[in-house]
């Protein structure tokens, strides 16, 4: 079974009005918008996901075809989770596909991402697409997204037994 999750530029997102009134240009703008390679968890193929997680799903943006530094972070999404608000919990600029470029990996929270997509009602062994979008500040500025799936995995941790 397969799915595509999709928000355009932020919809749901609670921010500042200067924010908001850019997101609205730029989902104006959207069939300009530049696509870009991204990775969700770069040190996996399947990209699973466990949804009784709480930890965090990492997503890479790549540097090769942008300056990840121009990246508005706040207005990064994936579905309903954003930058500072509910969705990334950490971000860090290292090269990590190793090419030379600088690329941006962002944290989103699990739990968070769960709830918001419902991912906890997909089936084990599920492929869900999800697109991630932003905007870039500076010259040139404008909106981006990038697709990546994961591999749904519905495992609860077993406890040992006393």
């Amino acid at each position: 079974m397969r799915r595509t999750v999709f928000i355009l530029l932020g919809v749901f997102v609670i921010c500042s009005s200067t924010v908001a009134t850019i997101m609205l240009e730029a989902a104006e703008a959207y069939d300009s918008s530049t696509e870009i390679p991204i990775d969700i968890k770069p040190d996996s193929d399947s990209n699973p996901l466990n949804v009784h997680s709480r930890g965090v799903l990492p997503v890479a943006i790549y540097g090769a075809d942008i300056d990840v530094t121009r990246v508005l972070v706040k207005s990064v999404v994936i579905e309903n989770a954003s930058g500072d608000q509910e969705g990334a919990s950490k971000r860090l600029y290292e090269d990590i596909d190793k090419d030379g470029n600088l690329d941006l990996l962002i944290m989103f929270r699990t739990t968070a991402l769960v709830s918001s997509l419902r991912l906890d009602q997909e089936p084990d062994g599920a492929t869900v697409d999800l697109v991630l979008s932003g905007l870039l500040a500076g010259p040139n500025s404008g909106a981006f997204f990038g697709r990546d799936s994961i591999l749904i995995v519905n495992k609860r941790r077993q406890v040992a037994a006393r």
